[in-house]
C-alpha cells in the first residue's frame, strides 16, 4: 500500500483534472432543471419539506446550537418550548457547558424517554403474557388482603371506641368487645396468610423479583430494538456520559418543567419498530413544547440539515431491507479490530500502521466490508483511533481505485476511470452517501469527469448527482479554477462542511438545487 496519509478518495484529481482546460467550468457547464413532475431521486434525496425536520420553518430562526446539534439532539432541541431552548443556549454561552455535553444531556433524555414508552406499548410474547399473569395473580391476592384487613380494622375501630368515651365500666361488654377483636384480628392474621399463600410466598418479595424481570427484559427488548443508531443517535441505558451530562443538567437548573412536555412530544413521535408512532397530550404543569411546522413552511435549505435529514433516511431505508444499524456496525468493527489486534500480537507483530504494511493493515481490517469501514473512517461513536480512521479511509480510497482501474486498465482513458470512480461511489451505502465526505467526493468526481470528457470533445456519460448537496458543492468547487482537491477540501475525512477550506465564508444554500436535474450532456 505503500503508506497511507489520511487523504480523501481523491483518485488523483488533481487541479489540472479538475478544471480541464476550459477558460471558466463554472460557466460551461450547463445543468438542465426537471419539470415539475420529474421522477422521484434514487438514494432518497429530494426537497425536504419543514414538517418532516420536526419544526425547522421559514418563521422560525435557528439558533447556533441548534444548528451544531445533529441528530436525536438536534431533533429534542427543536422540539423543545422557547424558555428550555433559551436556557441551553445561554449555558453554552456561558460556558457552563459545552455543545458535547448538551447534546449527551439531550440525547440521554431522548434514550430515557423512548425506554418508557417502549417497555409500555413493545410487543408481548409468550414469556411477557406470563409475568403479566403473575403479576394479576400477586395484586389479586394483595387486594383481597387489602379489602379483608380494611374491613377488619374498621370494625375494630368501631368496638374500641365506645370502651374510651369515660362511661361506666361493663365487664361483660368488655369481655364481648375483645373476644370480637380477637377474632378481627386473626381475620387479619388469615388474610395475611392467604395472601401469602396465593402468591406461593413473601408477596413483596415474589412481587420485587417480577418486577426485575420485567425490567430485565424490557432493557433486553430496548437493546435488540433498531432505532437507526447513528453517531448521534440514542445512548445505552447506562451510559455514563449520559447520565453525566444529565446530572449537570439538574445541578444547572434545567429541570423537568422546562422540558417535559418538549419531551413526550419529540418521543411521541417516534416510529417505534412493530409499534409506530405515539400520541401526545399537552401537560399545563409544564413549559410548552415548540408547535407543531405550519403548512406551508419552506423547504430545508440548509446544507449540513439535510445531509441531518438524508442520515436518518438512509437509517431507516438500510432497516427495511433488514440491514443491521450504524450501531451495531459500528460495535461489530470496534470488535473485529480488537480481535485484529490480537491475531498480530499471537503472530508477533505490532500495529503499526503508519509504514504502510499491508499484511498489518490487512490482518487488523481483515472482514471490514464497506458499512463498516465507513464506520472506521467516520470515527464512528468516538470509539476509533486517528490512526484506524486513516487506516479505513485508504482502504475505502484503495477499493474506489481498483474499481476505476478495472475501467481503464491501461491507465489510457480518463473519462472511464473517472466515470467508474463515479459508479462506485454511487453504489455504496444509503449512510454513507449521506455524509459530508460522500458528497464532496461525489462532486469532485463529477466536475473532473465532466471537464474531462469537454477536453476530450466527449459525449457525457454520466447524469448529475441527485443530491442538492453534491451539486451546491461541484458549483463551489468549479469556481475555484486551479485549486487542488485538498486546497478545497482539506486532507482526510470530511465531517463537517463548514470546515472546509472551500467554505471559509459560510456554506452556501442549496436552495438554488433543489430541483433535480434529468440528465447532464457536456
Amino acid at each position: 500500500m505503500g503508506g497511507f496519509d489520511g487523504g480523501a478518495f481523491t483518485m488523483g484529481i488533481s487541479a489540472a483534472s479538475l478544471f480541464g482546460s476550459t477558460a471558466s467550468a463554472a460557466a460551461a457547464v450547463k445543468i438542465p432543471t426537471a419539470p415539475a413532475a420529474a421522477a422521484p431521486a434514487e438514494g432518497g434525496w429530494k426537497a425536504v419539506s419543514a414538517d418532516k425536520a420536526k419544526g425547522v420553518t421559514d418563521k422560525v430562526e435557528i439558533s447556533a446550537l441548534g444548528k451544531a446539534l445533529k441528530g436525536v439532539a438536534g431533533d429534542v432541541f427543536a422540539a423543545l418550548g422557547t424558555k428550555a431552548r433559551g436556557m441551553l443556549e445561554g449555558l453554552v454561552k456561558s460556558n457552563q457547558m459545552t455543545t458535547e455535553e448538551v447534546s449527551l444531556g439531550l440525547r440521554a433524555l431522548a434514550t430515557n424517554g423512548l425506554y418508557k414508552r417502549f417497555s409500555k406499548e413493545r410487543p408481548q410474547d409468550a414469556d411477557d403474557a406470563d409475568l403479566a399473569a403473575q403479576g394479576k395473580v400477586l395484586s389479586a391476592a394483595a387486594q383481597r388482603r387489602e379489602t379483608r384487613v380494611s374491613a377488619a380494622q374498621d370494625k375494630m375501630i368501631a368496638l374500641i371506641a365506645p370502651s374510651r368515651d369515660g362511661g361506666p365500666q361493663d365487664p361483660a361488654a368488655d369481655a364481648a368487645r375483645t373476644e370480637q377483636v380477637d377474632a378481627l384480628k386473626a381475620e387479619i392474621d388469615d388474610a395475611q396468610k392467604e395472601e401469602w399463600e396465593s402468591a406461593g410466598g413473601d408477596p413483596s418479595k415474589k412481587m420485587g423479583a417480577l418486577f426485575g424481570a420485567r425490567l430485565k427484559r424490557d432493557e433486553e427488548a430496548f437493546k435488540r430494538a433498531d432505532f437507526g443508531d447513528t453517531a448521534d443517535g440514542y445512548l445505552a441505558l447506562d451510559d455514563k456520559k449520559g447520565k453525566d451530562a444529565l446530572e449537570r443538567f439538574t445541578d444547572l437548573g434545567f429541570k423537568p418543567e422546562l422540558f417535559k412536555n418538549g419531551l413526550n412530544k419529540f418521543v411521541a413521535n417516534v416510529d417505534i419498530p412493530e409499534v409506530g408512532k405515539g400520541t401526545y397530550t399537552e401537560s399545563a404543569e409544564y413549559e410548552p413544547a415548540a408547535p407543531d411546522p405550519e403548512p406551508e413552511a419552506a423547504v430545508i435549505t440548509d446544507a449540513t440539515l439535510m445531509l441531518d435529514e438524508a442520515a436518518k433516511a438512509a437509517s431507516k431505508e438500510s432497516a427495511s431491507k433488514g440491514m443491521a444499524g450504524m450501531g451495531k456496525v459500528t460495535k461489530d468493527a470496534r470488535d473485529a479490530l480488537d480481535d485484529g489486534y490480537l491475531k498480530l500480537s499471537a503472530n508477533g507483530k505490532a500495529a503499526d500502521f503508519g509504514k504502510g504494511d499491508e499484511t498489518i493493515i490487512n490482518t487488523v481490517f481483515s472482514g471490514l466490508d464497506r458499512r463498516s469501514l465507513f464506520a472506521v473512517a467516520s470515527n464512528g461513536g468516538g470509539l476509533f483511533s486517528e490512526t484506524e480512521q486513516k487506516a479505513a479511509l485508504s482502504l475505502m480510497s484503495k477499493q474506489q481505485d481498483e474499481a476505476a482501474k478495472r475501467a481503464d486498465p491501461t491507465g489510457n482513458d480518463a473519462s472511464a476511470r473517472l466515470k467508474a470512480g463515479i459508479a462506485f461511489l454511487d453504489g455504496v451505502s444509503p449512510e454513507e452517501k449521506a455524509s459530508a465526505n460522500w458528497s464532496v467526493q461525489r462532486a469532485a468526481s463529477q466536475l473532473a469527469y465532466e471537464n474531462t470528457v469537454r477536453a476530450e470533445n466527449k459525449p457525457s456519460l454520466v447524469a448529475d448527482s441527485q443530491s442538492p448537496v453534491v451539486r451546491m458543492i461541484k458549483e463551489a468547487m468549479a469556481a475555484k479554477k486551479g485549486q487542488s482537491f485538498e486546497d478545497m477540501a482539506g486532507k482526510g475525512f470530511v465531517k463537517d462542511l463548514a470546515a472546509m477550506p472551500l467554505f471559509r465564508q459560510g456554506v452556501p444554500s442549496v436552495k438554488g438545487y433543489l430541483t433535480i436535474p434529468v440528465d447532464v450532456r457536456v
